[in-house]
């Protein structure tokens, strides 16, 4: 449940991982029928067993025994009336008008950018009225009769208030959500990265299984966990309010903090998965969260590429992109030299720390491109969700990769750590609205190696805060590329 204010945000259940509200995942558990869709286009194709199918079709035989035992039993009298049974009319009633109570007060708190709880009252009481005079008008026939049955309107109204208060003091805990380490199976923790992760779990292999199984064993992963949860600025922990109102506050401009999303995927021993999208202070959690980069199994667990077998590499991906701050270029060779090189990559990434994150900045930004088309030997395809996370996910070079540079270099291509002064005619920098354009060689000198492609930002755990930098070169004048310098470094 949302709130538009300027822009979007949430107000119940902050931490739920879905990005967007989408009818289709509303309506999964509705309907056998949309599920079964859902999986089969997810390339499940699930059939269901004899037993499954026996179930159904006992269970459609006695709906159907039920609703021919109503239809003889119905008053004679009854047929010229809305509803035959009289009372089984006002429990329907009672659960459409709470459904139109609930969908109104929602809707009025939505369009609200102030005093958010009085126009839920107001959404309620005027959705409550208005849906039992019409229900009442078609039930009883008779338009004097809108204000009859008070007791449905008031259980409607009383039950929406309920509800509506379950969410706001977050009565089941479910943004406090945090499991006992010894509780826990499995865990995965990684930042937004413009992909939703917080469906099935089809790209989860056997390697990435023993990774986050590891991760729930590591007692510096739960502090990493319980940091985020204490400085989420979504919901109620730590004071943060009701309704994410200091994270209102933050987005419109009335508290200065550096927040990152953080989704975790936690897999209790019970078997229940159990996902949470936490908008975390990121200066109050960045210690614990750059910690964990000195471990390779948080690196299997966020990084696809980590747990590929050889065969996967030169079959499951296409072609391979990299970035650098001054040009664009793709990895030649046929698939065994592509695999050759993302395996010498993938190898210097494993052995990446905290400590050259916080010191390095990235020369380069590899892409892949996955084969939507694959099929392995035993007749397996790679389903659209898990081409999508392989084809989405970014992945960054640094200057001490030595071997993944080399061999960059021995099929021509060379990432620039810095763009070379003399071929700059002058930079322009763009911060809050105001711009700067800058000719002194001097100065120029000093920004340059500071500067890193607009397309990087350090990896999965962004520290860039960035502001926009133009650089236009000597030889046209023209608008070469832009760049970005972090903020911290201006």
């Amino acid at each position: 449940m949302t709130q538009c204010c300027g822009e979007r945000r949430q107000r119940f259940f902050p931490l739920m991982p879905m990005r967007d509200f989408r009818l289709a995942d509303f309506c999964r558990g509705g309907s056998p029928i949309i599920k079964y869709y859902q999986m089969y286009t997810a390339g499940k194709y699930p059939v269901l067993s004899g037993k499954s199918l026996l179930l159904c079709v006992l269970a459609a035989a006695v709906l159907a025994l039920i609703c021919f035992y109503l239809y003889k039993k119905r008053p004679s009298e009854a047929a010229g009336r809305t509803m035959a049974f009289y009372r089984i009319g006002k429990v329907t009633q009672y659960l459409v008008e709470l459904l139109v109570v609930l969908g109104f007060g929602i809707m009025f708190c939505n369009i609200a950018a102030l005093a958010q709880g009085a126009w839920l009252i107001f959404g309620v009481v005027f959705g409550g009225v208005l849906s039992h005079g019409i229900m009442e008008m078609i039930q009883e026939g008779d338009i004097r009769r809108v204000m009859a049955h008070k007791g449905v309107l008031t259980a409607a109204v009383a039950s929406s208030m309920v509800i509506f208060g379950i969410y706001y003091w977050d009565v089941f805990q479910y943004d406090e959500f945090l499991p006992k380490q010894e509780e826990l199976k499995a865990v995965s923790i990684r930042s937004d990265d413009g992909f939703d992760y917080s469906g099935e779990d089809e790209s989860v292999n056997d390697q990435m299984q023993k990774a986050m199984e590891q991760m729930a064993r590591d007692p510096q992963v739960y502090e990493a966990l319980k940091q985020v949860l204490k400085t989420h600025v979504g919901g109620l922990s730590n004071g943060n309010g009701k309704w994410g109102e200091r994270l209102a506050a933050i987005r419109n401009g009335q508290e200065s903090v550096n927040i990152r999303y953080v989704r975790v995927r936690y897999a209790l021993a019970g078997g229940q998965i159990v996902h949470r999208k936490y908008l975390a202070d990121y200066d109050k959690s960045r210690q614990q969260l750059m910690a964990l980069y000195d471990s390779q199994d948080y690196k299997k667990t966020i990084f696809p590429l980590t747990v590929m077998t050889e065969e996967e590499l030169m079959n499951k991906i296409e072609a391979v992109e990299i970035s650098s701050i001054d040009n664009i270029f793709g990895v030649p060779g046929n698939q065994e030299t592509k695999a050759e090189f993302l395996k010498t990559y993938r190898a210097e990434l494993l052995q990446l720390s905290s400590e050259t994150l916080e010191r390095e900045r990235p020369v380069g930004k590899i892409q892949l491109e996955a084969n939507w088309g694959y099929m392995s030997e035993d007749g397996e395809t790679m389903t659209h969700r898990e081409a999508a996370a392989l084809s989405n996910q970014e992945y960054y070079i640094y200057p001490s990769f030595v071997r993944t540079l080399a061999l960059l270099k021995s099929k021509g291509i060379e990432l620039l750590e810095s763009i070379p002064s003399e071929s700059v005619e002058h930079i322009t920098v763009y911060e809050n609205e105001q711009k700067r354009v800058i000719k002194d060689r001097g100065q120029i000198e000093k920004i340059l190696p500071e500067l890193v492609c607009s397309e990087i930002d350090d990896g999965i755990m962004s520290r860039m805060d960035d502001v926009t930098v133009d650089v236009k070169l000597k030889k046209d004048g023209q608008t070469e590329f832009i760049t970005c310098i972090w903020r911290g470094d201006v």
